[in-house]
């Protein structure tokens, strides 16, 4: 076989290996992901459609709660008819001990309204609304036996879900195995849907039959229908053609240009691969004669232009190393002016690298718990090197550096010293110095992987070291800087956020909420008769008093909350994307989790019996400035001290509260 036909196969396999195999690849990995995408698509929308189904349900027993506790105050008429203006439910009824209605508000379909009423908290459901019962005792009105709650659920429902929460899925609600109510102009045979829904079992999941990918949510308490969200399974007809196609073309284009090549590369080529022998061994000064004027002598010089650019290239390499070390100190100044220290780190760990020739590292810093943690690495993974989360100072080759402060170079595992711990790079080679702040090392900078064959040299060793030196102040300058930040917003006696940080969170949540047309919620919670403890147990009591209240709280809360102290025994709680509703879930707990236990603090001291009282507003109904709405909460919170203690209220206007 010529070499012009073995050349010619070689090319066309360096086409074709790769191109199968991206097409196999293709036409595994599209359908797939779109499979995927399809089943993360209805489980994303199932989930969120049962949530809301689910907060229905919690709306409506929430509005059987308001309408029965105004019956002590107001007629049946007017608690009706508040709840459905304030929004609760569509439809409130209040019931006789004979199951007839004493009065309702608002509009539900007749066919719904039937005996026994159904519970969406029991999972149970009449027909296409969410409904609720709450039994009830009203002194004076002994025939009041309950109040009924109920929201329709209807095609413009699902339609509302879909459009404002952001999916293309088709919704479906079944009961009793019926279709109940579904999207509008569904893309999916909803005669289908039933039998989707029977195949998932009892625990409901993701199913696909039929061109319908379909995720299925059985009735539970608080969710009292079958939900199933489908969507089309897309097909890969398409794809196969198309890939088929290509392929072909490919393989066409391929032979083609493999026989041109071939022919244009044969020839007389031993000179040239004995010069380019010569040059692999280091010889940079070889060179080729030419003496021929066709594509061999075009390749001679353009070998001889690559050697000569070779050599400019490595002797002017060899200066800028020189002139990089000098502009280390510079380096290190510039970066000591630096205050964020998640840029700061992983540009001094790049600086490293480029200045060493390493293709991985790691900077670790010291954490709280002594011992050191990875704040940036580079190259680490992509060579499979080990990345340890955190070691502890003195074990392994790392914690060694961290201890003594003493350099470690070498092949990992040759000597004691470079002994590395379980969770460390186990071979390569590795540079490791130390950021210290005399006579204190507070963290590792650990290079590994040099593009020089025989490991770093002591030129690298130099090198990092210098740089050590600028990097240590600069990321001195940004711990101790951020340790200034967290002193001027917290608060020291609780170790909750300040009063400073409370404004500067409660303007960013206002401007956030503005923007995104979002609810949001302002409570103040006092501590009732607070100066009495002080009074009779002493203000170190009162002290720990008041840091068992802030962690009781901080419990009841989520993360994205901010809790803070207002001034006092006085203390604030702002509460993103919340409605009245919510803030008044949230201050029943807070009042129920302080009155629940007396306060002990370590257990060795004297329970102490305390109350908190709350008051509550919300953005925009009560103000749209962080002024007012802390004076609307105030206010409220004035009106529960003046109605009683333990207990909270909401604003209702600027003049108004409504109490509990």
């Amino acid at each position: 076989m010529t070499l012009r036909t073995r050349l010619a196969l070689v090319l066309v396999a360096l086409v074709l290996v790769p191109l199968v195999a991206a097409a196999i690849l293709v036409l595994y990995a599209v359908p797939r992901a779109a499979d995927d995408r399809a089943e993360s698509l209805v489980l994303g929308a199932r989930s969120v459609v049962t949530n809301e189904i689910s907060q229905m349900c919690d709306q409506a027993s929430t509005a059987a709660v308001v309408t029965g506790r105004m019956l002590g105050s107001t007629s049946p008429a007017t608690a009706t008819r508040r709840a459905v203006s304030d929004g609760l439910a569509e439809w409130v009824s209040v019931i006789d001990e004979r199951g007839g209605s004493v009065a309702s508000a608002g509009q539900l379909n007749s066919d719904f309204i039937t005996e026994p009423w159904s519970d969406c908290a029991d999972g149970d459901a009449g027909g296409p609304a969410i409904s609720t019962e709450l039994q009830v005792v009203v002194a004076d009105e002994a025939d009041l036996s309950a109040v009924r709650a109920a929201d329709p659920v209807d095609t413009a429902l699902l339609d509302d879900f879909r459009a404002r929460l952001g999916f293309s899925a088709d919704v479906v609600l079944l009961l009793d195995g019926a279709v109940m109510a579904s999207t509008s102009d569904p893309e999916v045979d909803l005669s289908a849907i039933p039998d989707l829904a029977a195949a998932s079992g009892v625990d409901g999941g993701v199913v696909a039959n039929g061109g319908i990918t379909a995720a299925v949510a059985p009735a539970v308490p608080g969710m009292p229908f079958d939900v199933v969200v489908a969507t089309p399974t897309p097909g890969s007809g398409l794809l196969v053609q198309t890939v088929f196609l290509v392929a072909l073309a490919a393989v066409v284009v391929a032979v083609v240009a493999a026989v041109a090549i071939a022919r244009d590369l044969t020839g007389p080529l031993e000179e040239v691969t004995d010069a380019a022998e010569a040059v692999a061994s280091g010889d940079l000064t070889r060179s080729i004669e030419v003496s021929r004027s066709d594509e061999v002598g075009r390749l001679a010089r353009a070998f001889n232009h690559m050697t000569d650019e070779l050599l400019t290239y490595v002797t002017e390499l060899e200066g800028s190393r020189d002139a990089l070390r000098a502009n280390f100190g510079r380096l290190g100044d510039t970066l000591s002016a630096t205050l964020d220290l998640d840029t700061l780190v992983p540009v001094v760990l790049e600086t490293a690298m480029t200045s060493v020739g390493a293709h991985a590292g790691l900077v670790m810093l010291g954490d709280e718990n002594g011992g050191l943690t990875v704040h940036a690495e580079h190259g680490m993974r992509t060579r499979s090197l080990a990345v340890p989360d955190a070691i502890v100072v003195g074990d392994g080759l790392l914690g060694s550096v961290a201890a003594t402060g003493l350099t470690a170079r070498g092949v990992i595992g040759s000597t004691p010293e470079l002994h590395a711990g379980p969770a460390e790079p186990q071979s390569g080679s590795v540079l490791a110095v130390a950021l210290r702040r005399p006579p204190h090392v507070f963290g590792v900078i650990a290079l590994f992987a040099p593009t020089n064959p025989h490991g770093f040299d002591d030129a690298a060793e130099s090198s990092l070291t210098a740089l050590a030196g600028p990097a240590s102040i600069a990321v001195e300058n940004v711990l101790l800087h951020d340790e200034a930040t967290r002193a001027s917003t917290i608060d020291q006696m609780t170790g909750l956020w300040n009063y400073r940080y409370l404004m500067t969170s409660l303007n960013r949540e206002i401007e956030r909420a503005n923007r995104f047309d979002r609810s949001l919620s302002v409570l103040m919670l006092d501590l009732d008769h607070f100066k009495r403890v002080n009074d009779t147990y002493g203000h170190p009591r009162g002290d720990t008093v008041l840091r068992e209240f802030a962690a009781r709280v901080q419990a009841e809360v989520r993360e994205v909350d901010t809790v803070a102290r207002y001034g006092g025994e006085e203390f604030a709680v702002v509460l993103p994307e919340t409605t009245a509703a919510g803030a008044e879930n949230l201050a029943e707990r807070i009042c129920a989790a302080i009155r629940a236990q007396p306060f002990t603090a370590d257990g060795t001291e004297i329970p102490l019996r305390v109350t908190v009282s709350i008051g509550g507003a919300v953005y925009p109904e009560h103000g749209t400035s962080s002024r007012d709405l802390i004076h609307a909460a105030d206010r409220a919170l004035y009106s529960a001290k003046e109605g009683g203690r333990d207990r909270w209220a909401m604003a209702v206007d600027s003049q108004q509260v409504a109490e509990r």
